[in-house]
């Protein structure tokens, strides 16, 4: 009990009719940062709407150039990328982002009418979804790439327990 409630949570007990009933609430965990480079404003809108009241924020920015700056500024948790960008080629920027050591460990949803999943997954994505994306596809894809990071940090807690 001490431990939740220094987290934050809280536990009650109760019995009624012989019967013991716990009521656990714990903190929410923290906000997943998903930086949402695509120059199409209003899909960035509709994919703040598709992550409305679940831990997915959204940030966003249209020119493929600045991806890097927004990278160091917020600390991505997973990028999601559009293909079609006005200012650099997508399978560039796909390819950078696996190579830089900023953005290499962040898992890539690639979102675009471009169906080329081989290539895609050659130059670094974790996972391919295509335009027209229905909001549950979405949420499903970065739930998708979350599971990656999670696994991730499981697997550098057992190669280094020391650092944690």
């Amino acid at each position: 009990r001490d431990l939740l409630t220094s987290l934050g949570g809280q536990i009650d007990c109760k019995v009624r009719d012989g019967k013991l009933s716990f009521c656990i609430s714990v903190p929410s965990a923290r906000d997943v940062i998903v930086l949402v480079v695509d120059d199409n404003e209003d899909l960035v809108h509709f994919y703040r709407l598709c992550l409305a009241g679940t831990i997915y924020r959204i940030v966003a920015v249209g020119q493929g150039r600045r991806a890097f700056e927004m990278i160091e500024a917020k600390r991505p948790d997973i990028i999601v990328l559009d293909l079609m960008l006005p200012d650099i080629d997508g399978w560039e920027l796909l390819a950078q982002f696996h190579e830089h050591p900023l953005s290499r460990s962040i898992p890539i949803v690639v979102c675009s009418v471009v169906r080329e999943e081989e290539l895609a997954f050659a130059l670094g994505a974790t996972v391919c979804i295509t335009k027209p994306v229905r909001r549950r596809q979405f949420t499903q894809a970065l739930d998708k790439a979350l599971s990656q990071v999670a696994e991730g940090e499981l697997r550098a807690r057992a190669d280094n327990p020391a650092v944690y």
